[in-house]
């Protein structure tokens, strides 16, 4: 119903029209097909977003390096609807890929695929880093793979795995059971998961590399440890062994006193300025001294005759010279106690 009004009066303008005729229409009928085609449309590009959601969730729940690899790849299969799935990273030389992980492939195929880059879907891939969708495989004269034939693959597609300006390898899905499998929207997919899977492998890398510094760490101290220990066990056997010997040479060194205290022969040791560093008491009595001590850093000028002190300083200083020891050499000397000249036996070796 309408009102309009006309100058001061008002009427009514009716106007009708049948719905059911509208509806029942043509062009009614053909906009009905493509806003419920729409509709399909929005709940499918929602379902893959969920979808989407629910991988990126999953694949970052692990920090296990394997683990992640191979659940990006069974997720890629599966939002994609296809049969396999792999990922394919570069080597440490930057031309070679490898299989890493891998959903839906044959051992065989897994560990023996080995990609050059430029050459196969992954290796021209990994070269542009320009996606690439192969929807009939076994016809397509520019890829021609053993494993791929292998596997029976019929199409494939891949997209590259970047790191800012850096592709690190290739996220890749295979079909084996449809040609002409995969379309625009399942290369907008798959791009958008490999944008979460870089950032799974990054921090899954990132978690191994800071496990293997810890395994190190912890391996260097436990060597370091055991290496402690064994010095430690090194040192107390050293220790008592020392301890041993010390207690040895104080027997000896006890019993080599006692031997010359009570010797009546005179036995007394110099340096090579002909000082005394040691003397027993029958030294300090022909000498004339109360105690041998007083001997100590004293040489034969201090003591005797200038004339027998040069004589014995001469004897000394070519023994030191030669090496050649002076044995049995009978002296005159002055027994200060007695104030007697007697004659001595006297024999004198190097000391090393």
């Amino acid at each position: 119903p309408w009102c309009v009004l006309f100058g001061g009066g008002l009427g009514f303008l009716l106007y009708r029209r049948h719905l059911q005729r509208v509806r029942t229409s043509a062009p009614f009928k053909q906009l009905e097909v493509q806003v419920e085609a729409q509709n399909a449309e929005l709940v499918k590009v929602y379902q893959q977003l969920a979808t989407l959601y629910e991988i990126g969730h999953t694949i970052t729940a692990s920090l296990n390096f394997d683990e992640v690899l191979n659940r990006i790849s069974r997720s890629a299969a599966e939002l994609l609807g296809s049969d396999a799935g792999a990922i394919l990273l570069l080597d440490e030389d930057g031309q070679t890929l490898r299989i890493k992980g891998a959903h839906g492939l044959g051992r065989k195929t897994e560990q023996g695929t080995r990609d050059l880059v430029g050459e196969n879907i992954a290796g021209r891939v990994a070269q542009t880093g320009t996606p690439l969708v192969v929807n009939d495989l076994p016809n397509d004269s520019r890829f021609r793979n053993p494993a791929a034939e292998q596997e029976g693959l019929l199409a494939c597609i891949s997209v590259p795995l970047r790191i800012g300006d850096n592709i690190i390898g290739t996220l890749d899905v295979h079909s084996k059971t449809t040609r002409q499998a995969f379309n625009e929207s399942h290369l907008q997919l798959l791009e958008m998961l490999a944008t979460q899977a870089v950032i799974a492998i990054e921090n899954a890398r990132l978690y191994e590399r800071l496990e293997q510094i810890n395994s190190d760490l912890e391996r260097r101290v436990e060597e370091r440890t055991e290496a402690l220990m064994l010095a430690n066990d090194q040192l107390a056997v050293e220790i008592d062994e020392r301890q041993r010997t010390e207690t040895l040479l104080a027997q000896e060194r006890n019993l080599l006193r006692t031997l010359l205290n009570h010797l009546p022969d005179s036995i007394y040791i110099k340096n090579t300025q002909s000082q005394f560093l040691m003397a027993n008491p029958a030294t300090a009595n022909i000498i004339g001294v109360k105690d041998a001590s007083a001997l100590i850093g004293k040489n034969d000028f201090d003591i005797h005759s200038p004339e027998a002190a040069q004589i014995f300083y001469q004897d000394e200083q070519q023994i030191l010279q030669t090496g050649a020891p002076m044995l049995h050499k009978e002296e005159q000397v002055l027994n200060r106690n007695s104030g007697k000249m007697e004659w001595i036996l006297t024999s004198k070796i190097p000391f090393r």
